[in-house]
């Protein structure tokens, strides 16, 4: 799954680097499940029930605009769901969403089974699909 940058996090990336401010980035991140469409406003609806709890996230030293999971993140226990967005989290509840995205296809998860993301699976970057963007305004 291929994730995108929040409205938040793209103000973060031009505050640190075009405007001068600080930003102290939470020191792990977290994975979270959900059963709508997430915005880069931070809108969607989170898996709830079960076991379900957002998980924590490795990430890989970043290559050519590009970082994966090395983790394998499990969600054990799951209510009975259809998973059809992910995204990323400043904390384990409640926080910043920082990414999100859509799902390549939705998932349906039976009552206390498993939603499991392999190393490599989650995808975060800047590709030539999803530049970054610079143009004046007259």
């Amino acid at each position: 799954m291929t994730l995108e940058m929040t409205d938040f996090s793209e103000n973060k990336v031009i505050d640190v680097f075009f405007r001068g401010q600080s930003y102290s980035a939470p020191t792990t991140v977290y994975l979270a499940l959900f059963v709508s469409a997430t915005s880069d406003g931070g809108g969607g609806i989170e898996v709830t029930g079960g076991s379900y709890s957002r998980r924590s996230i490795t990430l890989a030293t970043p290559t050519s605009g590009e970082t994966h999971n090395t983790n394998t993140i499990t969600f054990a226990s799951l209510p009975a769901v259809t998973v059809t967005h992910a995204a990323i989290y400043s904390a384990t509840s409640g926080g910043t969403m920082l990414w999100h995205g859509a799902l390549p296809s939705s998932k349906t998860v039976p009552a206390g089974q498993s939603f499991v993301v392999n190393p490599e699976d989650l995808v975060l970057g800047f590709t030539t699909t999803s530049s970054a963007t610079v143009y004046l305004r007259n």
